[in-house]
């Protein structure tokens, strides 16, 4: 009972991931468009909003008493830097790939950010010791195929540079060792203080959000620097104006586009927030690995969302009817992986009940934990896993 329970937790997460994505993207962009001359300043603010919400649903957890301060499992501060560090440097060659590769160009950044997937079972393989099945390594192939088909036929690779288009690639390596980083971050959490409910997860996964995002603020700074003189321009004057652009833009509404700014940002705040929060519990409750699979089915939903009128108004993108092939392609994959991972969970199972005939008091209580199933899904699977 206990491990269904805790399968249908994993599954709820990962829909509500799936469906704040959704949401989250589309008030992005608006709000970017909004305030499109200013993007260090949105990211500034947006990681801003992040930090205050996070401490606000803190404080209301402690008040309303839902999930008490209690002893919680230290994290070295040196930690939650390198994982904040981790983010802003995949932040600044994403964000200054895409801008040197144009918008004309986006269907093909979005192939290559399927690079994520073998990159993070790679991380996984070297850096945890997993072991991946056939079957896992079948549904990242199909993962990757899949966007590969909705995506590949608006590419076109002629005139590309390719130094931004490696620099592109080269961005999701942070972007994987962050989330596999989070996952043995929040797995230690657990172990060393056990959560005695889901508020008690829920607060681990919003210190996390609070300190990634106040941390951020920080190394934003840099990453910003980075992008301005990565573009030709006299960096520190570029970020100067850039903040003094997009504080006349959201406080005066001076500027193209500039009308109903703080209405997008305030719509996108809370749904931003959520999302981010969603992220880590993904990788709480299943792996890092998982999450990514599930950006990959995120970005055709995204990709015909935008393209909506009735969601987007004017903002509306170029429709393609090819994103719609690769989602079945991306559904069986990430079907692939369910089952994979089912079937680690069951092995183990089995092995820990196998275990209880041979093995001490101690280890009889471990066994009888992982016989009801274990509290989450892994990186990767077990060896014997075909």
């Amino acid at each position: 009972m206990e491990a269904n329970t805790r399968r249908l937790d994993a599954v709820a997460v990962c829909v509500a991931n799936v469906l704040t994505s959704v949401v989250a993207t589309c008030l992005y962009y608006t709000e970017l468009y909004h305030l499109r001359a200013a993007p260090a300043f949105a990211t500034q603010l947006n990681a801003a909003l992040q930090a205050a919400l996070c401490a606000l649903c803190l404080a209301l957890l402690d008040a309303t008493r839902l999930a008490p301060r209690r002893r919680e499992a230290p994290v070295a501060p040196r930690a939650w830097l390198a994982l904040a560090l981790l983010f802003a440097a995949q932040n600044t060659l994403e964000i200054a790939a895409i801008d040197a590769l144009g918008p004309e160009r986006g269907s093909l950044t979005a192939v290559l950010q399927q690079a994520v997937v073998p990159i993070t079972l790679l991380l996984c393989a070297v850096a945890l010791r997993r072991r991946y099945g056939a079957l896992h390594l079948l549904a990242a192939a199909l993962v990757v195929g899949g966007v590969a088909l909705a995506y590949l036929p608006a590419a076109s690779a002629a005139g590309v540079p390719q130094g931004w288009l490696l620099a592109f690639v080269a961005s999701r390596v942070p972007q994987a060792a962050a989330n596999v980083f989070s996952e043995v971050l929040l797995e230690r959490a657990a172990e060393a203080a056990p959560p005695r409910s889901g508020w008690d997860a829920l607060r681990t996964v919003l210190r996390a959000g609070l300190w990634t995002a106040a941390l951020g603020l920080l190394f934003n700074v840099p990453s910003a620097l980075i992008v301005s003189a990565a573009k030709g321009r006299e960096a520190i004057p570029a970020l100067l104006e850039d903040y003094r652009e997009g504080a006349r833009c959201l406080l005066l509404s001076d500027g193209e586009g500039c009308g109903g700014a703080w209405v997008a940002v305030l719509a996108f705040a809370l749904p931003g927030v959520a999302f981010a929060v969603s992220e880590f519990q993904v990788v709480q409750k299943t792996s890092a690995a998982t999450y990514f699979l599930l950006v990959a089915l995120q970005l055709p939903l995204e990709a015909v969302a935008l393209s909506m009128p009735s969601i987007m108004g004017r903002y509306a993108s170029t429709s393609r009817s090819s994103v719609l092939y690769g989602v079945p392609v991306i559904v069986g994959g990430l079907v692939c992986w369910a089952i994979a991972e089912m079937r680690r969970s069951s092995q183990r199972g089995k092995a820990a009940c196998l275990a209880l005939d041979t093995a001490g008091p101690a280890e009889n209580a471990l066994a009888v934990n992982l016989c009801d199933g274990p509290s989450s899904t892994s990186c990767a699977a077990s060896p014997e896993e075909g």
